[in-house]
């Protein structure tokens, strides 16, 4: 019930419960995770479960997983005028992990922009805290992008 509950209800309800997945124990979140690919057969399409779900698989340390959700969740709103900036942002750390540094910093500079909140790095840099604990190659892609964003 929950799941249909937060998950089809307007923007912020969902923004919300997404708010919640990312402070949730990583030990708790395979359990979010599974509810989650549930609730993609009911809605195979939604760019926020892929997203979130994408997300899931980087604080897990999958990051083959991470890029692939990402990257299905941001080809879904691409072309769409209300493109969620947390959606583009994980696009933007999938680019990053892929080594596509100037992609990363566009998207990235895209999603602060379409944000329209200055906090909105606070947020960066914390996704950017969980994806140079993946693997020493994407700790020298963080560092870079730090010096490029900020």
């Amino acid at each position: 019930y929950y799941l249909l509950q937060d998950f089809m209800d307007d923007e912020t309800a969902w923004f919300n419960y997404y708010t919640k997945i990312k402070s949730i124990p990583t030990n708790n979140k395979r359990i979010i995770h599974s509810d989650l690919k549930k609730y993609l057969l009911i809605n195979p399409e939604s760019p926020k479960i892929l997203s979130s779900i994408g997300w899931i698989y980087a604080e897990l340390g999958d990051i083959k997983a991470f890029e692939r959700y990402s990257i299905d969740a941001y080809d879904l709103i691409k072309d769409k005028k209300n493109k969620p900036y947390w959606i583009i942002f994980n696009y933007g750390s999938a680019m990053l992990s892929k080594g596509e540094i100037d992609d990363a910093e566009r998207v990235y500079r895209e999603a602060i922009k379409l944000s329209g909140d200055p906090s909105i790095i606070d947020t960066l840099n914390k996704d950017l805290e969980v994806l140079e604990k993946i693997s020493p190659e994407l700790q020298k892609s963080v560092a870079e992008i730090r010096k490029r964003l900020f």
